[in-house]
């Protein structure tokens, strides 16, 4: 038997078999769950209210300071890309931490800040050795933590430093 992509039903000229019966105690089975996802979405985005006041104000007062920031240089673009640094590092963390990870946030955030020190005092002159000072702590940490998982721990909280603090740092 072929089917025919004209035809909406499963095979060419046969019904679609029916549902199989569900729980003893539901009667017949619900509709599907992603049709039922998809339309609880779309009700629920059209019902809040847009925020793009809120974001438009705080545009309008946050992309001059950063731009004004960026041109004084000196110490306020360091602190500036720091304090950019420290809440990205945290943020990346919070979002491997959902996905069931379990990086070590009191160690990367200051590790990933150290970076970014580094790179306004010294740019990238021995940035290295401070990066494997920081994979060694990293490494030791997420032993003492437990044997479980430790690899995948070791190499996220690792990559909050590198992925946020030495990219971030880059303006420096």
């Amino acid at each position: 038997l072929h089917r025919d992509l004209a035809d909406a039903r499963v095979l060419a000229g046969f019904p679609p078999p029916p549902s199989l019966r569900g729980h003893r105690r539901l009667p017949a089975p619900a509709p599907t769950l992603r049709w039922g996802l998809i339309v609880h979405a779309r009700l629920s985005m059209s019902d809040r209210p847009s925020q793009l006041g809120q974001r438009t104000l705080s545009a309008a007062v946050f992309v001059p300071t950063v731009l004004g920031l960026a041109w004084l240089g000196g110490l306020p673009l360091p602190a500036l890309v720091a304090a950019i640094v420290g809440r990205g590092t945290w943020e990346f963390y919070h979002m491997a931490a959902a996905r069931q990870h379990r990086p070590d946030t009191w160690l990367g955030v200051p590790l990933a800040l150290a970076v970014v020190a580094w790179a306004a005092w010294r740019g990238s002159d021995g940035l290295t050795p401070l990066l494997m000072g920081a994979l060694l702590l990293v490494m030791v940490a997420a032993l003492r933590r437990g044997v479980e998982g430790y690899g995948s721990d070791a190499l996220v909280t690792m990559g909050g430093i590198v992925y946020v603090g030495l990219l971030g740092s880059a303006p420096l």
